[in-house]
């Protein structure tokens, strides 16, 4: 049950509040099969942090002034 928790808290941001309580809630019903997909949502979830990370430096590069852009400004 501890894997699991440590799982969720690295990952839930804003929900670790309620980890308790979900623990809580799966003790004693979490089987091998659980862990197996919990471990793979958790990887699918790194996955689409990734893709999110890489989408937003590719627009910040891409809305970013010109350097001669910049030149150009008075200062």
């Amino acid at each position: 049950m501890r894997e699991i928790e440590q799982a969720l808290d690295a990952r839930l941001g804003k929900l670790r509040a309620k980890i308790p309580a979900l623990v809580e809630a799966l003790r004693g019903h979490v089987r091998e099969h659980h862990r197996f997909m919990l471990r793979e949502l958790l990887k699918h979830l790194d996955h689409l942090g990734q893709c999110l990370a890489t989408a937003s430096a590719r627009i910040a590069e891409l809305t970013a002034k010109p350097a001669w852009a910049a030149q150009r400004e008075p200062s």
